[in-house]
């Protein structure tokens, strides 16, 4: 006997239980045998690999995490170890200072590789002080009073010139420099700018050479006028300057420094180019008209001229604040200092 809808063939339902959603569920057949644990256990006996697999995964996921932890800490140890293959590694030293008190941080120590491996006591016997440099003399040279103005060592360039005190004009002569020039005309006509085999001279010249202060410039007749040989010596830095008067028809040779400074010339190579100009003769001797030269006065050559010149002033050189004697004071016996002029260069 069947009851519900849709069942047949003779089988009994009791125990049997439908939902609305159509699934059967068994809470036990007419036995009275727990299908619902059976069916349980044996979905708990095919889980069994499953779970088994999951606690593999877990075990190697486990191993690999203690793979990085190991692999992490052999890098850092190959890092510290890295310093072990230097050879400096095993000889160096270092110093350190333990402070006992405030003024122990001033202290500080270094070690070289064979310092022994030792402690040391410092003790401090004494504050040190600051310390001071000074120069041994001053900064600004001193000047020379015995020098010619322009050469004795002044911050400003010393030019001729004239000065007064208390209405007395005094004069400071040029400087001037040593000259040769021609004793005579070196011929009644000359143009400079003829080749000089076709110039017609007192003396020809020869070819040959020339030496001034060391210097030796060649001269060519067939090519060279008279222009040419000034402008090749004045363009050679022999220390002196050419030059030709045009009216007197005279050679001149002029040191370029200032002073009683003598030049050394000479014909040489077979040439005679000084003879001709009428300066040296055939054996060579000076036969010029020898201007000496003159430096600038010196200080003491003013100060001896300001005293003697009977003004109730007297001039001297005193120290400046650097104590160098570079200042010229001048002193009145009615109205005291009159006024004081620096000097000394750098």
């Amino acid at each position: 006997m069947v009851s519900g809808s849709g069942l047949s063939g003779g089988v009994s339902t009791s125990g049997v239980t439908t939902s609305n959603t159509g699934a059967i569920t068994f809470g036990g057949l007419a036995s009275g045998i727990d299908t619902n644990s059976i069916i349980a256990k044996l979905m708990s006996v095919e889980q069994q690999p499953i779970t088994a697999l999951q606690t593999r995964v877990s075990a190697v996921q486990t191993k690999i995490q203690a793979y990085g932890q190991l692999t992490s800490a052999i890098s850092a140890l190959m890092t510290a170890a890295a310093p072990l293959a230097k050879t400096d590694t095993f000889g160096q030293r270092s110093a350190s200072v333990i402070a006992q008190t405030v003024d122990a941080n001033k202290v500080a120590a270094t070690a070289t590789s064979g310092a022994a491996l030792q402690s040391f006591t410092f003790e401090a016997v004494s504050k040190a002080t600051s310390t001071n440099v000074t120069s041994p003399s001053a900064l600004g040279m001193p000047v020379d009073a015995s020098a010619s103005l322009d050469k004795a060592g002044f911050g400003a360039t010393f030019v001729a010139g004239t000065f007064s005190i208390n209405g007395h004009t005094f004069t400071i002569p040029a400087a001037t420099s040593t000259a040769y020039t021609s004793n005579t005309a070196i011929a009644a006509t000359v143009s400079p700018s003829t080749k000089l085999n076709a110039e017609n001279l007192d003396t020809p010249v020869d070819n040959g050479s020339i030496i001034i202060n060391g210097h030796t410039i060649a001269i060519d007749i067939a090519n060279d006028s008279l222009s040419d040989i000034i402008g090749r010596i004045n363009s050679a830095n022999v220390g002196a300057t050419a030059s030709f008067d045009s009216t007197t028809r005279t050679f001149t040779l002029t040191a370029n420094d200032t002073g009683p400074t003598s030049m050394t010339i000479s014909d040489t190579d077979g040439g005679n180019f000084f003879q001709a100009m009428h300066i040296l003769d055939g054996g060579g001797a000076n036969v010029s008209t020898t201007t000496t030269g003159t430096d600038l006065e010196s200080l003491n050559d003013v100060i001896s001229q300001i005293n003697g010149a009977s003004l109730g002033v007297t001039a001297s050189i005193v120290n400046d604040a650097l104590g160098q004697p570079n200042l010229l004071q001048l002193t009145s016996g009615i109205y005291g200092m009159v006024g004081v002029w620096g000097g000394g260069g750098g």
